[in-house]
């Protein structure tokens, strides 16, 4: 995955608040894929990106 919003909160979180500041953003990207990966919504978080009134996560951002 490129870019997903639930391993970039963690990333944040463990950085900023938990003091792991070696710690990289691939390195939190791998250790969820180890454990089963996200799922395209958890992927998405707030952020939609729309596409035919749909969003990458398949959530309908727009009415039809």
């Amino acid at each position: 995955m490129a870019a997903c919003e639930r391993c970039w909160a963690e990333y944040r979180a463990r950085v900023f608040f938990g003091g792991e500041d070696s710690l990289t953003y691939s390195e939190v990207v791998a250790e969820r894929d180890r454990r089963g990966g996200c799922t395209p919504e958890e992927q998405c978080g707030e952020m939609h990106i729309v596409i035919n009134e749909s969003c990458r996560c398949g959530k309908v951002t727009a009415p039809r």
